[in-house]
């Protein structure tokens, strides 16, 4: 069972005050493994960058952020950064979920836009699908709020065909692939092709029902309209704690139990203020994320005692159930 935590610009090593964190990214990715299965994260940095290293060249040689250039890609960034990063999740057995455009910045939003490269992405992605496409902890995210109604936006039609190319230069298929929608929509891709395995959403709960809720019927199900979406899905901005979106330590942990009870998965992540803490620079600390531990313990309980692949979104053999509740049934086998 997947429980995840966010760093999206921690593969930098700098935070808001333009100071280096201190954390190595090997020793970020091991520490995040004591707790979490996944770690999101942008393969090309984002808000807080790196003063020298950048993750492209631009037409004179320069190293660069902006993903205009994202087919002159920079090596050294990539081995120094990105592969340390993979690397060390591998040796921990943690999932590397790479973000290949965003999650924030126009400059790093922009790299699927490639407009110097005359609006063709296939170079950075077939170099994605080379360096990364034969491990098997990595994950793939096209862009992270793909259709954000501000600065860089990419249409659904656009993020089909960025997932088809994608798909063509991966050497194995079971490599998961899915993009990232803005939290105004549960799932927009159905008509784009076969290129994603898995549908990320991203709304921000703190209660059991509604966490459940967002994966059982208004995904999975498709309670509002369309044929049923049977794929594996991950709430991938569940709940950040921390003041920056005033969710606290209990808040958290009762929004993963209600992913796991609609049949999905979360991802957590700690946010002090606005762009700020670790779901941006890194540095994890469960003395600050403390709700760490307790969603360790969760995910460990899934796996030691519920056998959760043979598992649907079923109360029928319960009675009498506050409206809150939610669970999980094998029909004749197991209830949660």
């Amino acid at each position: 069972y997947i429980v995840g935590n966010t760093m999206y610009s921690f593969l930098s090593g700098y935070n808001a005050d333009g100071k280096p964190t201190g954390v190595p990214i090997a020793a970020d990715v091991a520490r995040n493994a004591e707790y979490f299965k996944k770690i999101r994260f942008s393969a090309i940095g984002d808000r807080y960058p790196h003063p020298e290293d950048k993750p492209f060249f631009d037409d004179q040689g320069a190293p660069t952020a902006s993903g205009d250039y994202s087919h002159r890609v920079n090596p050294r960034w990539f081995s120094q950064r990105t592969d340390e990063a993979v690397k060390a999740a591998l040796r921990h057995d943690l999932i590397a979920d790479l973000i290949l455009a965003g999650p924030d910045t126009d400059e790093a939003r922009s790299s699927l836009r490639a407009r110097n490269n005359g609006g063709d992405p296939t170079p950075y992605l077939r170099y994605i699908a080379a360096r990364y496409g034969s491990y098997p902890n990595v994950w793939i995210c096209l862009s992270n709020e793909f259709n954000l109604p501000r600065g860089v936006i990419y249409s659904e039609r656009q993020i089909g065909e960025f997932g088809t190319i994608l798909r063509r230069f991966l050497p194995y298929e079971s490599t998961p692939v899915s993009v990232h929608p803005h939290s105004r929509v549960y799932w927009v891709l159905d008509g784009t092709g076969s290129w994603f395995d898995h549908q990320i959403i991203q709304k921000k709960r703190r209660t059991i029902a509604p966490a459940a809720d967002d994966v059982h019927l208004r995904v999975w199900s498709n309670a509002e309209g369309g044929a049923p979406r049977t794929r594996p899905t991950v709430n991938d901005e569940l709940s950040y704690q921390g003041e920056g979106d005033k969710h606290s330590e209990q808040d958290s942990i009762e929004a993963h139990l209600g992913a796991f009870l609609g049949g999905g998965y979360g991802t957590a992540g700690y946010k002090p203020g606005n762009k700020l803490g670790h779901y941006f620079w890194g540095a994890f600390s469960p003395e600050e994320h403390t709700a760490a531990p307790s969603l360790n313990y969760l995910r460990e309980t899934i796996d030691a005692n519920i056998r959760f692949w043979n598992l649907a979104p079923d109360v029928s053999i319960f009675s009498n159930l506050d409206p809150g509740f939610r669970g999980m049934a094998w029909a004749g086998r197991e209830y949660v």
